[in-house]
């Protein structure tokens, strides 16, 4: 057995010197060579160390570790005055940890203490290959940080709508879209703040979507509605969970079929014949929708310069870019011998078709239709050409081509079985027709 070592202090030149063993220090005071020496032969702890401080009023230290809300480790270390003083506190902290450790063992499940067996075992093929392997504690950071950089591992924020809409945005919806998205999902963020979107369920967004009420009114909002909210979060959770979208899973709401109403040719006529006499520069824009069918985001990308006017008895066509459609494809537009005649009649013979912002653009048309004592319709223009364009070429299919629509869309949104004869009627509206009924126009605004 080893002789037990023993500590002795001596004078020496500049103070007093500690020996323990092999070892010695020169200290200013004999109290700190003193305190130096009780930590060399202090009985060493399994989770606590001893450390001298060359502070004469508090000359022990006692280092231990401590877990971080963060999951790291780090040395803390604590000061005392006397070495009973830090012998009662290390010898605690370090049966305290023990237990913890124990406590902590006890209630890791199966699976955690297998996959910690696994990674000591692996971890350890790895180093005898010569390979540097981080800690447990800095693996499970790394993958969870990457994790949880996934959409479907985040929560559900401002941020994380954001990002769909930035990547709806690549994919070239429009403003209105990129708009109505951000509206509608960050109503429903609203109520499923700070959630993890990944453990939201189908239950609980079907609820959501069956209690959802008109903001302004307070009322029930209407089934039109709910299928809209829906087949906004339907892209969103698409996006976000593509193995396992939950709204995918609900049915959305029946919506029953609006009669669709649409302007008839003595309407028409009344409307253009305001025009012509009051509004001339709203005849482009209105003349492109009564008879090309496009929408009124297209209209206001239209430029009038690049329409081809000659031969006003033949049908021609122009070619809408994709940055000028809804859908960022593009088509070809039907140029009828009415487009050509009314584009040939108005002011306007280049740039775009629109010149006013779209909010006052559509108050200008209501006050005209309202002048020319013709009723507001929503989508009236589109639908009186979806009509009759459809009675005449008798054809979905092309019809839906040329607006820009699926024949499904056209099918059950617009089209209204029309005669040949009222169809032709539309068409033939020539600049200078006179309205048939006797109503005067009234005072504009």
């Amino acid at each position: 057995m080893p002789a037990k070592k023993k500590l002795r202090i001596e004078r020496g030149p500049n103070g007093y010197v500690a020996r323990v063993g092999d070892d010695s220090k020169e200290l200013p005071t004999k109290t700190l060579a003193e305190a130096w020496g009780k930590v060399q032969l202090a009985s060493p702890l399994k989770h606590v160390r001893y450390q001298f401080n060359a502070e004469e009023r508090r000359p022990f230290i006692v280092a231990f570790p401590e877990i971080s809300d963060a999951g790291t480790r780090n040395t803390k270390r604590k000061k005392f005055p006397t070495f009973t003083a830090a012998r009662d506190f290390a010898e605690k902290r370090s049966i305290a940890i023990e237990n913890h450790g124990r406590n902590f063992t006890s209630e890791l499940s199966r699976d955690e203490v297998a996959a910690v067996t696994a990674w000591r075992r692996e971890a350890a093929r790895l180093r005898d290959g010569g390979v540097a392997v981080p800690t447990l504690a800095d693996t499970l950071r790394e993958s969870l940080a990457r994790l949880t950089a996934r959409p479907d591992g985040r929560k559900l924020t401002p941020e994380l709508i954001d990002d769909f809409i930035a990547h709806k945005k690549d994919h070239g919806i429009g403003k209105r879209q990129q708009n109505d998205y951000e509206t509608r999902l960050l109503r429903f963020q609203e109520s499923f703040a700070d959630r993890f979107a990944a453990s939201i369920s189908a239950d609980e967004i079907e609820q959501w979507l069956a209690g959802l009420t008109n903001r302004r009114t307070k009322t029930k909002a209407s089934p039109q509605t709910r299928k809209h909210y829906r087949a906004n979060l339907n892209a969103f959770f698409g996006w976000l969970l593509p193995e396992s979208n939950p709204v995918a899973k609900i049915t959305a709401p029946r919506v029953p079929e609006p009669d669709r109403k649409h302007y008839t040719p003595e309407e028409t006529k009344r409307l253009l014949a305001y025009l012509r006499d009051h509004e001339t520069d709203l005849l482009a824009s209105v003349a492109l929708g009564l008879f090309c069918g496009l929408r009124t985001s297209e209209i206001a990308r239209v430029d009038l310069g690049s329409l081809d006017l000659s031969k006003p008895n033949q049908e021609g066509e122009f070619i809408l870019k994709p940055s000028q459609t809804k859908t960022g494809r593009s088509r070809a537009v039907p140029l009828p011998p009415a487009a050509k005649r009314w584009l040939a009649d108005q002011p306007l013979r280049s740039g775009p078709a629109v010149r006013t912002g779209r909010r006052q653009h559509h108050k200008r048309i209501a006050a005209a239709l309202d002048a020319a004592k013709v009723p507001r319709l929503e989508n009236g223009v589109r639908h009186a050409f979806a009509t009759y364009r459809g009675a005449i070429i008798r054809d979905t299919g092309r019809l839906a081509d040329e607006m820009g629509n699926s024949a499904a869309v056209i099918a059950r949104h617009y089209r209204d079985a029309k005669l040949e004869t009222e169809a032709k009627a539309f068409f033939a509206i020539r600049p200078g027709d006179k309205p048939n009924d006797a109503v005067p126009f009234a005072a504009a605004g």
